[in-house]
C-alpha cells in the first residue's frame, strides 16, 4: 500500500537504496519507486538503484523510462543508475559512490 505522504515514501526509498546486501528485496521496490507521482522519491529510488550496480538489472527498463522523465535531476540520476549497472563509471558521479 502507497503512504500518501511523499516524505515517507522519500525516507523508504533511501533507506532501500542503502540495503545494498538485500537486492531481492530492495531492487523491485526501488524500481517500483521510480514510477511515483513525486520527483523526489524517483530521484533516490534511482540513486538507490545505481548502488546496486550490475544486481539491479532487472530494473534498467523502469530506468530507461525515467531518461524522459519531466525532472532533469531524475534523468541525469537515471543515466547515471544505467552507467554503474553496465559496470560503467557515471562522469558525473562525482566520487559519491
Amino acid at each position: 500500500r502507497e503512504d500518501s505522504s511523499a516524505g515517507t515514501r522519500l525516507a523508504a526509498a533511501q533507506t532501500l537504496g542503502r540495503f545494498t546486501h538485500a537486492a531481492a528485496t530492495a531492487v523491485p521496490a526501488l524500481a517500483a519507486a521510480m514510477r511515483d507521482r513525486d520527483g523526489g522519491v524517483r530521484l533516490v529510488a534511482a540513486d538507490g538503484l545505481g548502488r546496486f550496480g550490475p544486481e539491479a538489472a532487472s530494473a534498467v527498463a523502469a530506468l530507461e523510462a525515467a531518461l524522459s522523465d519531466q525532472n532533469r535531476q531524475v534523468r541525469i540520476e537515471a543515466t547515471n543508475a544505467l552507467l554503474l549497472i553496465q559496470g560503467t563509471t557515471a562522469p558525473s558521479d562525482g566520487g559519491r559512490r
